[in-house]
């Protein structure tokens, strides 16, 4: 069985912009990496521009995960190609890369700790890797410079959380049960980013265990000794970065039996030995527990005649079933039944019985 929520999440992510108040003293080390590199999202280019002003080094790239039908942060650095040469001042403006569209400009920060940090809004991005150029205005002092870069936006931030559980609807105690959890994008689709944050699997209201997701943005959990009994399983998704939904999957009822108990078995026959032909032969098995004080055994009982059954199975009442063999041909007949067991008993072959049809 296979359940999830698609129900919103409790709390909202944080925006966009209460993202950058949060965020800005990393943006100060990203400033000063800017000093010797590009961001990781950034296919620079270089251009010569013959003014005889300096030269300087444009980076640029998305601040944050960058999902698909929203616009995110864009951080651009401008810092001086050969040092001592000034502080650099203007704007960044982001283009787009087909027709050179101005989609956003930023000014750039003369202060520490900000030094040569601009930021801009992209548009809303599209499910995959878009190509944008930034483009350094340049100053009094410093050259203008443009770059090409790309951003690749990822499904989400909306998650879904399913399960599959192992074997559905029941097991018997002992035997392990397997419960595999997988978050995927809103309203559907799988999620395209590295997977983040954890799956917790919740039996019966209690947090059991936490995995981080493996490929797929799935986990895999294994519950050994889980108590007879009905339980419920759910799962959630959660992001400690906060730039995913969390969810939560529906519930899936499961229920562990007691372990199967063994039986015992008689068999009786109404004849045995020679036989002549023609000769009705009326079998009846008889199971019981093969403990003292268990219940009378309930379900069916399959008759054979060698390792072939003959007719339908039937039902046991009050521990007794029975079978009339009445075409039974020359020769050696070894007459058995088994019992098909049942939710609290194991399957069973009763002792066998012989007859020989002879003239």
């Amino acid at each position: 069985m296979d359940t999830a929520s698609n129900a919103a999440p409790p709390t909202a992510a944080p925006s966009r912009f209460r993202r950058v108040g949060i965020i800005l003293p990393v943006l100060a080390a990203i400033t000063i990496a800017f000093a010797g590199l590009a961001g990781p999202a950034q296919a620079a280019g270089t251009s010569s521009y013959g003014t005889g002003r300096a030269e300087v080094t444009l980076s640029a790239n998305a601040f944050g995960l960058p999902f698909a039908d929203a616009p995110v942060l864009v951080a651009a650095g401008v810092v001086p190609a050969a040092p001592g040469t000034g502080v650099p001042s203007g704007t960044v403006s982001l283009l787009s890369d087909a027709d050179g569209t101005v989609l956003g400009v930023g000014d750039v920060d003369t202060e520490e700790p900000f030094l040569g940090l601009a930021l801009m809004d992209s548009p809303v991005l599209a499910l995959g890797t878009t190509f944008f150029k930034a483009r350094y205005s340049e100053d009094s002092t410093f050259a203008p410079k443009t770059i090409r870069f790309s951003i690749t936006a990822i499904s989400g931030p909306g998650t879904r959380t399913a399960i599959t559980v192992t074997p559905a609807g029941t097991s018997v105690f002992g035997a392990p049960v397997t419960v595999t959890a997988r978050a995927t994008a809103l309203p559907s689709g799988p999620l395209t980013g590295t997977p983040l944050g954890s799956l917790v699997l919740i039996v019966d209201g209690v947090e059991v265990q936490a995995q981080a997701p493996g490929p797929g943005w799935q986990s895999v959990f294994t519950i050994n000794n889980l108590p007879a009994g009905q339980h419920v399983f759910t799962a959630e998704f959660r992001h400690a970065e906060g730039d995913y939904f969390g969810s939560t999957s529906g519930p899936v009822t499961h229920t562990v039996t007691p372990a199967l108990a063994a039986v015992k078995g008689e068999f009786h026959s109404s004849h045995h030995g020679e036989i002549r032909p023609g000769t009705a032969v009326t079998v009846q098995a008889v199971i019981m527990p093969a403990v003292g004080g268990g219940a009378t055994p309930t379900g069916w009982v399959q008759f054979y005649d060698w390792n072939t059954k003959v007719g339908a199975p039937v039902r046991l009442v009050n521990g007794k079933a029975g079978y009339t063999h009445t075409s039974l041909r020359y020769g050696k007949h070894v007459l058995q039944a088994q019992y098909l067991g049942s939710s609290i008993y194991l399957p069973a072959f009763t002792p066998a019985r012989t007859v020989t049809v002879v003239d």
